[in-house]
C-alpha cells in the first residue's frame, strides 16, 4: 500500500440491517445518520407535487435534463431533500436555500442550519443521507451487467485493489466487489467534499464482504489527513450502496421515504 494512500481499521458503529417504512417524517437525533430511500417509479401526481417545490433555477435545471429517468432523479431527489430539511428546521420546503462549494457540492445557506446532507441516485433508487454531526457522503450504483468494470478498475482502483479484484474467482462476486468498492470511493469523495476532484487512486477501500462494517479511510492527497468510516448499505443483489462519514459511532437509521 502506498504511504500516501489509505489505512483501514475496524470501528464500532451501530448498523441497521433493514429499511423501515415511514408514513411521516421522523426527528433526526443528535447521534444518528438517517438514510432515506425513494424507490422509482413514483406516481405522476407525486412528480408534479415535487415540481411545485422547486425554485426557478431548479426548474430550469430540470428542463435542461433530456433523459427522463435522470430528470426524475433530480426532481424527486431535490424536492424530497427540501421536505426533509424543512421538517428538521421547522420551515417550509420553499424556504430552503442552497449554495455550492468551489467543488460544486450543495450546502445549506441558512444561518444556524447545522445539518449535513448528501444525495445519490441510480436506476430505480434515490438515497438521501442526513446527519447533525460531521461530514457524510452516500453513493448508490446499479450493477450494469454490460459494463466492462475491469477496464474501469484499471484506471480507478489502486494496484493492490486491482490485484484483490482479479483474484476473486467467481465473475459475479468479482462484479459485486467492484461496485462495492466503487460506491465506497464515491461516498468518501463526496464526504470529503472534493467529489470528482479527488483521485480515486489516492486512497484504498475494502473490497471483501468481511469489511462491510465501517472501516477508517485516511486520505492525505490534499490538505490535512482525514479519516472516514464506511458502511455498506443493504439494497438488493443488483444494486450497491455505501455511506461514508468522518464521525464514527453514530446510529444508522434506514427509512423508506413517506408516501404523500
Amino acid at each position: 500500500m502506498p504511504s500516501d494512500s489509505s489505512t483501514a481499521s475496524s470501528s464500532t458503529h451501530p448498523i441497521a440491517s433493514e429499511w423501515q417504512p415511514a408514513h411521516a417524517f421522523i426527528p433526526l437525533q443528535p447521534n444518528e445518520i438517517q438514510i432515506w430511500r425513494i424507490d422509482l417509479p413514483q406516481p405522476a401526481s407525486t412528480f408534479e407535487a415535487c415540481l411545485s417545490l422547486l425554485n426557478a433555477d431548479e426548474l430550469a435545471r430540470a428542463n435542461r435534463i433530456r433523459h427522463a429517468l435522470t430528470r426524475q432523479h433530480f426532481v424527486l431527489g431535490r424536492a424530497s431533500l427540501r421536505r426533509l430539511l424543512a421538517h428538521h428546521l421547522s420551515i417550509t420546503p420553499e424556504a430552503i436555500t442552497f449554495t455550492t462549494t468551489s467543488f460544486g457540492k450543495p450546502e445549506l445557506s441558512l444561518p444556524n442550519a447545522a445539518i449535513s446532507f448528501n444525495v445519490a441516485h441510480s436506476a430505480n433508487t434515490i438515497l438521501i443521507a442526513l446527519s447533525l454531526h460531521g461530514r457524510i457522503g452516500v453513493d448508490v450504483e446499479h450493477m450494469n451487467p454490460t459494463t466492462d468494470f475491469l477496464k474501469i478498475a484499471q484506471h480507478s482502483f489502486t494496484a493492490s485493489e486491482n490485484a484483490t479484484l482479479n483474484a476473486i474467482p467467481n465473475p459475479q462476486d468479482r462484479r459485486t466487489a467492484f461496485y462495492r468498492g466503487w460506491t465506497q470511493k464515491e461516498a468518501v469523495a463526496k464526504a470529503d467534499g472534493r467529489g470528482l476532484s479527488l483521485a480515486t487512486t489516492s486512497f484504498e477501500v475494502p473490497l471483501s464482504p468481511a469489511h462491510s462494517s465501517p472501516v477508517a479511510i485516511t486520505t492525505s492527497t490534499h490538505g490535512p489527513t482525514q479519516t472516514f468510516f464506511l458502511t455498506t448499505l443493504p439494497l438488493d443483489e443488483t444494486t450497491a450502496a455505501s455511506l461514508a462519514t468522518d464521525t464514527p459511532g453514530q446510529k444508522l437509521c434506514l427509512v423508506r421515504f413517506p408516501v404523500g
